[in-house]
């Protein structure tokens, strides 16, 4: 399973789902990082980019 964090340091946002405000889980890597890349292609200036992370059981 994976999530998308962005970060820095100590300081981690984790992406939520829209409707239930919980963890966004990927089931497959693939999935995961397209979700990344189309959320890093509408980053404002100056936006700590999105990255894809395996989930710890």
């Amino acid at each position: 399973m994976y999530r998308i964090i962005r970060g820095f340091n100590d300081s981690v946002e984790t992406l939520k789902d829209s409707i239930d405000r919980r963890e966004k889980i990927f089931m497959q890597s693939n999935d995961a990082e397209q979700a990344a890349d189309k959320l890093n292609s509408i980053l404002l200036e100056g936006e700590l980019t999105w990255r894809v992370e395996k989930c710890v059981s």
